[in-house]
């Protein structure tokens, strides 16, 4: 699809786990993708309780209550009708089989690479990377993210003010201001 589109160059805005897929285009075409923007992914080792729910939706008989807890918490405190929409309705859509393959392909992920900010410090050259995330400051997650960042120049982390996993429905233009600062830099 790339080829096709006769693009040169293009920067990936991965949501979430889709990440992996960015890394990977990196390590594909790596002159064409001259940056990443990731939005609220797990960059470091998954929490424990993380890992029950990617476990849960392998399972036949709890996929669909590790994913009705996943909508829990990317919409809690959303009072967004278009966000509510995607993910209950759009996502919600979406098959047994297609949520137990996520579970096992974000497992496998995991398992292969440690977590996304090892393997983005294995690429060569450095890739510049943006992520967008609502973590706040006194969670150990965005703590690593900026120990991470203060090793790694080319790692930077943007702390949104939204309240869901989705914040492009919450802040769109906020999200499309930062995305556009990055790459124009």
């Amino acid at each position: 699809m790339i080829d096709s589109s006769k693009a040169e160059q293009l920067v990936p805005v991965a949501l979430a786990h889709s990440g992996w897929i960015a890394i990977e285009l990196r390590r594909r075409l790596a002159h064409r993708i001259p940056k990443v923007v990731l939005c609220n992914w797990i960059v470091t080792d998954p929490p424990p309780a993380f890992k029950v729910v990617v476990k849960g939706l392998q399972d036949l008989n709890q996929w669909q209550q590790m994913r009705d807890r996943l909508f829990s918490l990317w919409l809690e405190g959303v009072d967004n009708p278009e966000a509510t929409h995607f993910v209950r309705g759009i996502m919600g859509s979406a098959s047994g089989e297609m949520w137990q393959r996520s579970g096992r392909e974000i497992e496998k992920d995991y398992a292969k690479a440690g977590n996304p900010m090892r393997a983005m410090a294995a690429l060569s050259p450095a890739l510049p990377v943006l992520h967008l995330c609502q973590l706040e400051p006194h969670v150990p997650a965005w703590t690593l993210q900026e120990e991470f960042a203060a090793s790694h120049p080319w790692f930077h982390s943007h702390r949104l003010h939204a309240k869901g996993h989705f914040a492009a429905f919450e802040i769109p233009e906020e999200m499309a201001r930062l995305i556009e600062a990055f790459v124009a830099d």
